[in-house]
């Protein structure tokens, strides 16, 4: 039983009404006792004696049985009876009444009471034993003679008794109440710097983790830069350039969202307000967003009030990333009209704005009941219609959070079926009045727009500290035409010994580097008393964006910071900030007017022959253009996907009578891409949805709706026949020492690897008709090279 009772003290788990049940409960059993002994000693009357001994023994039972069978709260009410009916009226009238110790029974019970009940049973208890108290004080008034009386010595030593006693248990009680409290107040302790060091093991690792994945990013959207500069790349690779750049920065946002959701759940996520320009964050935004509204047919529409101030201070970098979110949202929830982006403003104040963001669709709405859950975590309404959606479920929760950081407002209208507008409100500092003007923000001018230098400074000096090589090429690359005499380090320790040798105007550095890291290759380049570069102003490179972090940058003595992934428009700008004026030679007007425009999509250029693809029923000629590349690409693509119609539509027909849903399901992917490239956009639609329930083994949905697709699939065949019949009647046939001849020619290309080579002699040989009997081996050969399978390609020819 001991041992029980000291496991209840010591469990941490324990309320406090149960640790000081069993803790006064045990006094008190040892007051029972003392007062007992000391009753025989003094030779106190019998019937006191037998009645101290009754309830010490009752008291004992009880605490055995609710210690041994867990019944502590049944035993605190049963204990709490037995002192108010029981122990204090048969202890005042045969202990002396108010001459003995009795009283301070009294102020113990009442003490006990309060400790170890709650709620009704301690408002009872109390007003209970007050009733008890008053009955036994006047009854031992009005008729003393039930009371057993104490001479004086006897009532002093029972009053002394008593008080010992009591005043033992008051302080007994008190000392482990202290205790543990200095026990709690120490575990509360332990655990704060445990959460403390948590937090301090969070930031390292979204630091770590958020460098990690931004560097590799830095690389590949800072070559891709380089390569939608060249004047000479093909409007193909520019294309194919911006498709880079966009997927490039999707990824980047989704990455963030990630990592942004774990800091706002662990709360450390800051808002660094910066000034920032209206006018190119919308640019931004429309450059990445355009291109995959345009993918599924969308209009994308800017609209911005021409009176909002140019320049505002805030966090650009959050405020890009909800509005992002939103486009984003409203793209994959529409599948005809249009997505709007207005920006709006008012002025309550002379030196700030509130800030109107609005993002309208025409998708497919939202019930008025599921509103209120759009901003839970990974949180996707209407499943079951919105199957095909990709993505985390992270972004409307993330703009919820990122608009209550800013103490902004954010506002959902929508009509079920009709279409919804996300509207959003933040305040904002004015840092240049001047009214932005118009914008004008389409496809055709973001799709290639010449690189143009804002400067040159041949005599100046730079030099970029990396570890990362390929990031020390990217950055190279995106000012060389500056002219700017450009030096390199992959460590703090070659920096240092560097800045010994040679005086530069600007450093960039990056901030993570093993060994002495960005910080303290700083530190001692600042100290050096004959340091070259003492006072030269110093850039980091970051890709942690948190205020503790900018303010760590400016503690160690960076002049400024830049973000990755870097842009060549921001490296400049950084240059053009630092450099010394005298060195910087500004860019001639008629240099940037020479930074035309260049348009896609354009059909002023396209043959008389080719014009007619544009009149094509259920082709959309934009889509297939882009996809293809040009005019003879999508010819040349729109004849193979003609061509493959009655076998793909055999195969298909196959699969789903015979139930072959795996099989059935990869011709449908095969099937929804290649509509895609050609500008079959509703058939590539519906081959997505079977795709969609084929993974899903969703084998009604296919019965409904497979027909439908074939029926459209098929009909393409007769919508494109005019236009390739006449070609197959033109077609020369290859003869067997022409195709020997080409054999010969890809073997030896094969051999040595040179695509090039592969490519021309397909090329050569679309004006020729191949034979019945070597059509299926020429298909194999072609499927090799298209997949750089030379030793497919040889060991088919050497057959």
């Amino acid at each position: 039983m001991i041992k029980k009772i000291r496991k209840y003290l010591d469990d941490p788990n324990m309320d406090l009404q149960s640790r000081s049940f069993i803790l006064l409960s045990i006094i008190a059993l040892f007051g029972l006792f003392i007062a007992l002994v000391s009753g025989i000693v003094i030779g106190q009357a019998t019937v006191a004696n037998v009645s101290l001994f009754i309830e010490f023994a009752l008291f004992s039972g009880i605490m055995f049985w609710a210690v041994n069978f867990n019944q502590l709260k049944a035993a605190m009410i049963i204990i709490a009876a037995f002192l108010t009916f029981i122990f204090l009226p048969v202890a005042f009238f045969t202990s002396g009444g108010a001459a003995g110790g009795t009283p301070v029974w009294f102020a113990f019970s009442n003490f006990y009471i309060v400790m170890i009940l709650t709620g009704k049973p301690k408002i009872f208890f109390l007003a209970s034993e007050s009733v008890v108290v008053v009955i036994c004080w006047l009854v031992g008034y009005f008729n003393p003679g039930y009371i057993t009386e104490f001479d004086r010595k006897d009532a002093y030593i029972d009053s002394i008794a008593t008080l010992f006693i009591v005043g033992s248990v008051m302080s007994l009680l008190i000392s482990y109440q202290a205790r543990l409290f200095r026990q709690e107040n120490a575990r509360v302790n332990r655990q704060k710097k445990e959460i403390e060091e948590l937090n301090r093991s969070q930031s390292r690792f979204f630091s770590s983790m958020s460098h990690e994945i931004r560097t590799p990013i830095n690389s590949i959207l800072g070559l891709n830069e380089v390569i939608l500069r060249q004047e000479d790349a093909s409007d193909e690779i520019i294309r194919d350039a911006k498709n880079i750049q966009g997927a490039g920065k999707m990824l980047l946002t989704t990455i963030n969202d990630i990592l942004d959701l774990s800091k706002l759940d662990a709360g450390s996520m800051d808002i660094v307000p910066v000034d920032y320009r209206i006018s190119d964050m919308l640019e931004e935004i429309y450059n990445m967003i355009w291109l995959r509204a345009s993918d599924k047919g969308l209009t994308l529409k800017v609209e911005a009030d021409p009176g909002i101030p140019s320049i505002l201070f805030g966090d650009e970098v959050r405020i890009k990333q909800i509005i992002i979110n939103l486009l984003n949202n409203a793209v994959k929830y529409t599948y005809k009209g249009s997505v709007r982006l207005k920006v709006d403003f008012e002025q309550p104040y002379d030196n700030r704005i509130k800030l109107l963001i609005s993002v309208t669709d025409t998708g497919m709405g939202i019930k008025r009941e599921v509103i209120p859950q759009l901003f839970e975590v990974f949180k996707r309404v209407d499943q079951e219609k919105n199957r095909n959606i990709e993505g985390t479920g992270l972004g409307l929760s993330i703009v919820k959070q990122l608009v209550d950081l800013m103490k902004g407002e954010i506002k959902v209208d929508s009509e079920y079926g009709k279409g919804s507008t996300f509207s959003v409100s933040l305040l904002q500092d004015i840092a240049d009045p001047a009214p932005v003007g118009e914008l004008t923000l389409n496809e055709q001018k973001v799709l290639r727009q010449k690189y143009r230098r804002k400067f040159t400074a041949p005599s100046a000096s730079l030099l970029i500290v990396d570890d990362n090589e390929m990031n020390l090429e990217v950055e190279k690359k995106l000012i060389k035409d500056t002219l700017i005499g450009i030096d390199t380090a992959t460590s703090g320790d070659d920096a240092l010994m560097m800045t010994q040798k040679k005086r530069y105007d600007v450093i960039f550095m990056d901030h993570l580097m093993p060994g002495m890291d960005g910080i303290e290759c700083l530190e001692r380049i600042r100290s050096l008393e004959d340091g070259m570069c003492r006072d030269v102003p110093v850039i980091v490179f970051t890709a942690n964006a948190g205020s503790e972090n900018m303010d760590l940058y400016k503690r160690a003595g960076f002049d400024g910071y830049l973000m990755k992934p870097v842009s060549g428009s921001k490296l400049e700008e950084a240059l053009l900030k630092y450099i010394p004026k005298d060195k910087i030679i500004n860019t001639p007007a008629d240099e940037t007017e020479a930074g035309a425009l260049k348009t896609a999509g354009d059909n002023e250029g396209m043959t008389e022959e080719n014009r007619r693809y544009d009149q094509l029923e259920g082709i959309d000629i934009k889509t297939a253009l882009e996809n293809c590349g040009d005019e003879e690409g999508f010819r040349s693509t729109l004849k193979i996907f003609y061509d493959s119609i009655p076998e793909e539509s055999r195969r298909l027909r196959k699969y789903y009578e015979a139930e072959d849903i795996h099989n059935y399901t990869i011709k449908v992917h095969a099937l929804k891409s290649s509509a895609r490239i050609v500008g079959a956009l509703h058939l590539s639609g519906l081959a997505l949805n079977l795709e969609t329930a084929g993974k899903e083994n969703d084998v009604e949905y296919i019965r409904d709706h497979h027909d439908e697709m074939m029926t459209l699939y098929e009909e393409y065949g007769q919508r494109l026949k005019g236009l390739f019949e006449d070609d197959r009647e033109a077609v020369l046939k290859a003869d067997e020492n022409l195709m020997s001849v080409m054999y010969e020619e890809l073997l030896d290309a094969a051999q040595e690897m040179d695509i090039d080579r592969l490519e021309e002699a397909f090329k050569e040989m679309e004006g020729y008709k191949i034979p019945d009997g070597e059509a299926d081996k020429y298909n194999k050969i072609k499927k090799c090279c298209a997949g750089f399978d030379y030793e497919g390609i040889i060991s088919l020819l050497k057959e």
